[in-house]
């Protein structure tokens, strides 16, 4: 299965969104999805909630943007992996505010 960039943004950018306290706001270009993943971990990180897979999420998603072929869909696939194991930590963190 081939992931894009439109596809993570679709899937996760409204959940992103309500933690990285933007939810009147989604990020609709990754470049403002990777930024608001940033500011997701520092909000976790705040409640002193896991951060780690919305930060290798970031990080997967940075090194995707500078690649091409292959090795970007390795990001772009590794990226959503780490972003559906957040899932559930950034559906708690919603919950709490």
């Amino acid at each position: 299965m081939t992931t894009t960039f439109e596809q993570i943004i679709e899937d996760y950018a409204k959940p992103l969104a309500v933690v990285a306290d933007k939810d009147e706001s989604p990020a609709t270009e990754i470049g403002e999805f990777i930024d608001q993943l940033h500011a997701a971990s520092a909000a976790l990180d705040l409640v002193h909630m896991d951060t780690d897979d919305v930060d290798a999420a970031a990080t997967h998603l940075d090194a995707a943007r500078t690649s091409s072929g292959s090795e970007q869909q390795v990001f772009l696939n590794q990226a959503n992996q780490h972003l559906r194991t957040a899932e559930d930590l950034l559906d708690e963190y919603a919950l709490m505010v």
